[in-house]
């Protein structure tokens, strides 16, 4: 019995790397937020994914409430609107002003791995031919500066911190919009769509796949980073999309649409549409409360395709082996705690990067049915041993268990989840 429990604890640890290479802890989005008001009193809202548990978090005559971005590790939101980019934390409480301008914001994102926020401007609403900027600072606030100006409104804002390049939409009030990207420095401004009445975008950095509404068609649809391959996924004659957040773990889109005053959900292709909540007056941003291993991945992959090869290394190994499932749904009992660890010590993402990037081929022969041979056994030891020392109690016990572990499968030559170590 105690060499039972002992062997359960030891799978924990050992999965303990695989977790946040793999997504295997916290998957999917838990919550959504959004603004509501339009132009008129502000307000924001939130709510779980199934609808339940709605709740008034903020409101506010003046300014209106625009934009949001979460920063779900640190428990702050960030709302644009008019004149003022504000901060708050995620219950609504301790609401305070980071910068403020004789403009109005609606797209806002937050690049967490440098600690910079970014907000798009123009000058008044419905008035085309007034200018509109595009803004960034530090995520207190410090260090303003504009990094591009149009005589255009400038408005939906996403970007992709995997490549370093910044998404935005441009163009008059309700018409001739694009779609446009730069790299984070602003060189190499690219035109990806035209033609088009779109003020929220979203990306899909897996998929290399970028999400527009059409407020004018009534559309959703998406296309290739470079423009390519347009697909129309959503078309309604009664509303108007706005806003767009997408959760890729969990293969979802939400969008904001007005004029019938609700948030829908569908697919990422677009099927299983769903109406998900109807509201008391205009929605406008939403975000998800997204898994805070995202904070993680900025970190620990360079391209998006080495994060999706260790998630099929979840879904074709680990979840289709009855231990593996027992082992993944004992993890999430620890993930905060895992989390946690990782977070406040960069230099322990900084070293799995390395381990990653070095044991990348030997996932993909896993994946094609061969032994992956790992021959850095040893450095994956140190890591868990470094991972130990910055541990509480629990955590800290275990992760020296799985060191002894490792080191006894090596000395057998025995399998490792698919793995011979070297």
């Amino acid at each position: 019995m105690v060499k039972s429990f002992i062997r359960i604890f030891i799978a924990i640890i050992n999965l303990v790397l695989l977790s946040y290479i793999a997504g295997l802890t916290d998957l999917y989005a838990s919550q959504i937020y959004w603004t509501t008001g339009g132009w008129g009193p502000g307000q924001i809202h939130r709510a779980n994914l199934d609808g339940s548990e709605s709740e008034l978090l903020l409101s506010s005559e003046t300014p209106v409430f625009l934009g949001i971005a979460l920063d779900f590790t640190a428990n702050k939101m960030y709302l644009a609107g008019e004149g003022k980019i504000q901060r708050a934390d995620l219950d609504g409480n301790n609401l305070e002003e980071l910068v403020t301008g004789d403009w109005f914001s609606e797209g806002i994102a937050l690049d967490l791995k440098a600690g910079k926020m970014y907000w798009t401007t123009f000058d008044a609403p419905f008035i085309p031919e007034k200018k509109g900027t595009l803004q960034r600072a530090n995520l207190d606030g410090t260090d303003a500066e504009t990094l591009l100006t149009a005589n255009e409104r400038l408005n939906g804002l996403a970007l992709d911190t995997v490549n370093d390049k910044i998404y935005w939409t441009q163009g008059n009030q309700w018409y001739s919009w694009s779609i446009y990207r730069a790299n984070f420095d602003m060189t190499g401004i690219e035109l990806i769509a035209e033609g088009i009445e779109t003020l929220g975008i979203a990306l899909d950095t897996v998929h290399k796949k970028i999400y527009w509404t059409d407020y004018g068609m009534g559309t959703v649809s998406r296309s290739n980073f470079d423009g390519s391959d347009i697909e129309e996924l959503y078309v309604t004659s009664t509303g108007h999309p706005h806003s767009i957040a997408l959760d890729i773990l969990s293969g979802k889109m939400y969008w904001s649409e007005w004029g019938t005053n609700v948030l829908h959900s569908a697919n990422l292709d677009g099927t299983g549409l769903d109406l998900f909540m109807s509201t008391d007056s205009m929605p406008m941003g939403i975000a998800l409360a997204e898994p805070v291993w995202g904070a993680a991945y900025d970190v620990i992959f360079d391209n998006s395709s080495d994060l999706e090869l260790f998630r099929q290394y979840r879904d074709e190994f680990l979840s289709n082996r009855t231990r593996g499932v027992t082992y993944k749904t004992l993890l999430y009992m620890f993930s905060e705690q895992a989390l946690e660890v990782l977070l406040n010590n960069p230099e322990l993402m900084t070293q799995a990067k390395v381990l990653i990037e070095a044991n990348r081929d030997a996932v993909l022969d896993v994946l094609h049915g061969h032994e992956g041979i790992i021959y850095n056994t040893d450095e994956i030891v140190t890591f868990l041993d470094s991972y130990a020392k910055k541990s509480p109690p629990g955590l800290k016990i275990l992760a020296y268990i799985v060191s002894w572990d490792m080191l006894r499968t090596q000395r057998r030559g025995e399998m490792f989840f698919g793995f011979r170590l070297k």
